[in-house]
């Protein structure tokens, strides 16, 4: 499924015990599995979802992510076979019109941070509190 930030803002989405990561959450992640390459351990190998050439780098944590793409306001849905987007409780500034994400594409092995508007729609991927 894909979420804007307002059912972010709700925390109500994740179970008891877990919550949407931070910045920070994932900037941690970024920096231990090497923040030029970090994207490559996080997606699952191979073309069976991602559009070809799907850059990884011996995927050893589990995390597995998939090709989500996401959907924004204007055009509807995109980059569903080639990229995905997690949305973070980091608001950007005021939190009133965009909040952070993490982004994967599957032609790079960086896992990167943005903004987007609080409309679109992302993924959330869960951590333990």
């Amino acid at each position: 499924a894909l979420y804007n930030s307002f059912t972010v803002k709700t925390q109500k989405l994740c179970p008891t015990g877990w919550q949407v990561p931070t910045t920070g959450d994932f900037g941690i992640l970024n920096t231990y599995l090497g923040t030029l390459t970090a994207g490559g351990s996080l997606k699952e190998p191979g073309t069976l979802h991602w559009v070809a050439p799907n850059n990884t780098n011996n995927p050893t944590t589990g995390f597995m992510a998939l090709p989500a793409g996401k959907r924004m306001q204007s055009i509807g849905f995109t980059n569903m076979p080639a990229a995905t987007y997690f949305w973070t409780a980091t608001p950007y500034r005021d939190g009133l019109t965009y909040f952070y994400n993490y982004q994967l594409f599957g032609t790079d092995v960086t896992f990167n941070s943005n903004v987007s508007p609080i409309t679109e729609g992302l993924s959330i991927r869960c951590i333990r509190k």
